[in-house]
């Protein structure tokens, strides 16, 4: 017989997801408790769910615009890289 999952509150799962990154094991390691059961407790709710994927969409748009920042300051590689994906 498995072990029972912690069930969380909403406003407990938003609060570990605001500055996650939209990571799953961050969230996790806020909340105190595996991979699995942040997982779980996320997809429980569309807000939270929704909440994490506004958390990796921030992410994504912060590491992109270091990305172009590189590039504007003649990174050779970035500027491939990012021709290579985005061009």
């Amino acid at each position: 017989m498995g072990r029972k999952e912690k069930i969380y509150k909403k406003a407990d799962i938003l609060k570990a997801i605001k500055g996650s990154g939209g990571t799953v094991l961050t969230v996790a390691q806020a909340l105190k408790c595996d991979w699995h059961t942040a997982k779980k407790n996320i997809e429980k709710y569309e807000e939270t769910r929704e909440a994490l994927d506004g958390e990796q969409e921030t992410g994504l748009d912060k590491v992109e615009g270091k990305a172009y920042e590189l590039a504007e300051n003649g990174d050779g590689a970035m500027i491939r890289f990012i021709l290579a994906t985005k061009g």
